[in-house]
């Protein structure tokens, strides 16, 4: 993928020459939005990160496990929140946060639908996965929104909904 995909109001930017430049202050931003309100139906991973040694050791493991790209504001380019996308095969689970303050504006929306398209314009991967928590209605229509589907196979536990979007007909 690009390193920068740009929507009417966000760009998407990959993380790792962000935090290359300025570790502790990339962290310290980041620290900002993996706060425990916004991470709370997030994987285990992504939970109780409360020190910059918490965010250093997270970031490592995301910048070495997938494209883990920031969410900024087009215009003044605050930290609105996170998008990453784990590939595999010719499959690609996305995930996002959007930081509290920022919540109910349609950033999650716009910032999936953004990365979205892009995999869409490439044809390596065909399906993008993406799980939520089965009461996070707000996340549930993010997903319907940007076109996917919930799932009835496979990759399902107790407590999370996966929805698919199949990218090649």
């Amino acid at each position: 993928m690009d390193k920068e995909y740009i929507s009417s109001r966000l760009v998407l930017a990959l993380a790792e020459p962000q935090y290359d430049e300025a570790p502790d202050k990339f962290a310290q931003k980041i620290l900002q939005v993996l706060e425990p309100t916004t991470c709370g139906a997030l994987p285990q991973s992504w939970q109780n990160i409360k020190t910059l040694a918490d965010v250093h050791h997270w970031l490592r493991t995301q910048l070495n496990d997938a494209q883990l790209f920031t969410v900024t504001h087009c215009h003044n380019r605050a930290l609105l929140g996170l998008a990453v996308v784990h590939e595999q095969g010719d499959e690609a689970y996305v995930g996002y946060v959007i930081a509290k303050q920022y919540w109910g504006r349609g950033f999650g929306s716009e910032a999936l639908k953004a990365l979205v398209a892009q995999y869409k314009e490439q044809n390596s991967i065909t399906t993008l996965w993406a799980g939520v928590e089965k009461d996070n209605i707000s996340s549930i229509k993010v997903l319907t929104k940007s076109g996917f589907s919930l799932s009835e196979g496979g990759h399902r536990d107790s407590n999370t909904l996966h929805y698919r979007l199949l990218l090649s007909n």
